[in-house]
């Protein structure tokens, strides 16, 4: 029986997300529309592609991280019990605690991640795949991460890093739409994105589409509480 996913066409998905995720309307994403993309997996890459060379030119997000090491001068805290414990001052060093403003950001570290595994592990042609190997050059201060377990809450917008949600909610598609665990601990890409996301999508499109083009009926993403054990309210 073929799933929700394998019956939606490709561009039908671009159609949605293009809805769905307003930002993928800007100058740089419009020109994937007229794309022919035969997979899912290609279609997410040429968004990343076209999005994340938009954030490189606006600039990479940077924070302030916290940083600790043994260095030679005193810098931020000084952690003296785990410089006393490591025998750091014997070699005249010590352990500190400081603020770095770096770009190895969770948001940095996600999108680097997602599209590492399109370019390992999806099927994207080989233009696509050659345009994100350039772009990893540019996340070589950034570490990848697990994509398994991220705390998508904990992520927090404002309008030095608003660009970076529609990119964040692609690479969460990515990962939670398409990967797949394997036995010996690797990882591979669903061919279609998982019906539970694809719902998800769905939904978010039907809502944007009626606040775009039906303003007048004031759509919104109402939550029905079911009572389906039959309990009083």
């Amino acid at each position: 029986m073929r799933s929700v996913s394998e019956n939606i066409r490709i561009r039908n998905v671009y159609y949605m997300l293009a809805y769905a995720y307003h930002a993928l309307n800007e100058a740089g994403c419009r020109s994937i529309e007229t794309e022919d993309f035969k997979n899912v997996h290609d279609l997410l890459a040429a968004i990343l592609i076209n999005g994340v060379a938009q954030q490189i030119k606006r600039g990479l997000n940077r924070d302030y991280l916290s940083n600790k090491e043994a260095i030679s001068s005193l810098k931020g805290k000084l952690i003296v019990s785990e410089s006393v414990k490591r025998h750091t001052l014997l070699k005249k060093r010590m352990i500190c605690q400081f603020d770095v403003f770096s770009e190895d950001t969770p948001m940095n570290r996600i999108l680097k991640t997602a599209m590492m595994l399109l370019m390992r592990h999806g099927d994207v042609k080989k233009e696509n795949s050659g345009l994100l190997r350039k772009l990893l050059l540019y996340f070589s201060d950034v570490s990848p991460l697990s994509p398994y377990g991220i705390d998508w809450n904990a992520l927090t917008y404002h309008r030095h890093n608003a660009t970076y949600k529609m990119l964040l909610n692609i690479c969460r598609l990515v990962f939670d739409g398409l990967l797949l665990s394997s036995k010996d601990g690797g990882c591979t890409l669903a061919e279609f994105i998982d019906d539970q996301q694809m719902h998800r999508l769905f939904e978010k499109f039907v809502l944007e589409y009626y606040r775009k083009e039906y303003p007048q009926f004031k759509a919104s993403a109402s939550h029905i509480d079911w009572n389906i054990d039959g309990a009083d309210s």
